[in-house]
Parts: structure tokens; sequence; C-alpha cells
């Protein structure tokens, strides 16, 4: 849940002003970026997370976090660690949708070994950690690790699984589409081409990009000022150049914004001005842009083709 809530966005939010810059800048620092991409590599996240829950669950250190709360906080803090940058790797990865069987190998993979290890726990004939006291205690204590853990990793994989179905039927739906659209424009190839030489002759006579009732210049010099770099990068528009919103590289380009709503220059603008009125749980702030400068910034992002 922490992670599906993207939290970096809240995090950087949570800052002063005057330090969101900085910080977004130093994440893009190529040591750091290189790291970052190392870490969230699904292998490695798993890798790390499987060797957090065994090298804990070893009696020594077991029985260590039972004597100090030091320690005790220091395994739950590595648990929650490891268990965060897998589900990261898994869901916010570089793969991004087509992911998703790479998600499930790894979930599968996850449960198989937490479950062997609570079956190792179950199954054992002697007391592996004392603190139980008995031989039943330890066993119940085995028995919960695999079962509900394994069920819960394994409706996680079946979600996963049906998120891949559904995004291989929108890009049916989206194929579906546009065969329709290519009929259609074949029944009526006659008018659309001659509407397309009168839009090209008075494009070519303007011998300027499409502002849409804006001023792109002017709205690539207040992109900025807002602070949009912080979060995305935007090609021509120098700053930290964040990742934690989607690159905004080819944006004129795409159907929707956000998934929701029709990409046009008025509904980016209205977008930029109140995000939430779209969508209430997005995570991208009010920053208070004035109508003109949303219709200038809107006209910018229009012409990223």
């Amino acid at each position: 849940m922490l992670v599906l809530g993207r939290p970096l966005a809240a995090f950087l939010w949570a800052m002063p002003a005057r330090a969101r810059l900085p910080m977004a800048s130093w994440t893009q620092r190529a040591p750091v970026a290189a790291s970052w991409r190392a870490i969230t590599h699904p292998a490695v996240a798993a890798i790390v997370h499987a060797i957090a829950l065994w090298t804990w669950h070893l009696p020594s250190l077991y029985q260590a976090t039972l004597r100090s709360d030091a320690i005790h906080a220091v395994q739950h803090s590595s648990f929650l660690f490891s268990a965060t940058l897998f589900w990261w790797a898994l869901i916010h990865g570089r793969w991004g949708r087509l992911g998703y069987g790479v998600a499930i190998a790894y979930v599968f993979v996850t449960a198989a070994h937490s479950g062997a290890l609570g079956a190792l726990i179950t199954f054992a004939p002697n007391v592996i950690y004392p603190v139980y006291g008995s031989l039943d205690d330890q066993q119940l204590a085995g028995l919960i690790m695999w079962i509900p853990a394994g069920i819960l990793l394994t409706i996680a994989a079946v979600g996963l699984m049906v998120g891949w179905l559904g995004e291989a039927e929108r890009r049916m739906t989206w194929n579906e589409k546009a065969e329709s659209k290519k009929q259609k424009a074949e029944i009526v190839a006659t008018n659309i081409f001659a509407f397309c030489l009168l839009l090209f002759a008075f494009s070519s006579s303007c011998g300027k990009r499409e502002t849409v009732a804006g001023d792109a210049d002017h709205g690539k010099q207040l992109i900025p000022q807002y602070g949009c770099t912080a979060c995305h990068i935007i090609p021509g528009v120098k700053g930290p150049k964040g990742m934690v919103g989607p690159s905004l590289d080819h944006v004129a380009s795409r159907t929707y914004i956000a998934g929701k709503i029709e990409n046009t220059p008025e509904n980016i603008a209205k977008w930029l001005r109140n995000p939430q009125a779209f969508d209430p749980k997005n995570v991208m702030p009010n920053l208070g842009v004035t109508p003109a400068d949303a219709r200038d910034i809107a006209a910018y992002l229009h012409s990223l083709k």
C-alpha cells in the first residue's frame, strides 16, 4: 500500500520550498541515479528481500532481537526497507506496464522461498528458537508465516495477472479503434485530403509553431518558474529533470492526460490549474497557475509532438 501510494511525490512536496529543487537535482546526479537503477532491478530487489528474511531468521540473530530493542528495531527496519524496495521494483520499475510478466515471476519466486522458510520452521523436529518454549508454539509460528503470507503473495500475483490481461485487452481495443478509424478515413478520403491540403497551406503560410490560443515561447519560460521540472523531464526546458512524475516527451502525441481526459490544449490548461478537479487522488499539487499562464504552458506542451 505504501508503494502503490507513490510516496516520493508527497515526500518531495513535504520538504521546504527551498529544498525541493536541490533535492530533486541531487537525485539526478549520475552516481545516485545509477545506484537507484541498480537496486531497483527486480532481481536485485528480490535477492535483498530474501537475504533480509532468511538472515534475520537465523537462530542467533532471531534470539538477539528479543534481548535488545535496538536490534529488534534494525530487524523490522530491514524488513520494511527490503519489502518496500521489492514492491517498488515490481510496480514502478523500468519495464512499466510491460513488466507485469516479470513482476509475476518474482512474486511467485518470493512466495516459494518464504513459504519454504515457514515450512522448515513448521516441520522442524526440534525447537529452533528456545524463546518459543515448546515445539507447538514454534510450529504454529511457522504455519502462520507459511500459509497466510503465501496467500497474500498469491493474491498479489493474481492481481498482477489481472492487470496484465487488462493491459493486453486495452492494447487490443486501441488496435481495433485504430482499424475502425482507418476504415472510416478511407470512406471519406477525398474530403479529408482536401481539408489537409488547405490546413497544410495555412500552416506553411504562418511559418510558426501552433500555439493554440497561447504563447508557447512564454509558456516555455514559465515552466521552470512553477517548478514543473522538479517532478518531470520536459524537453527543451532547463532544470533538474525530476523523475517523480512521467517524462513529458511527445506529450502532445498522447491520447489522454493521466489516462483520464482527452489530450487537448484546453484540457491541459485546466489540468495545470486544478489537477484534483479531474482526479481527487492525483498527487500533483495545485501550483496556483493563472489562467493566462496555464494557456501559455499548455501551448508549449502541445507543441511537443
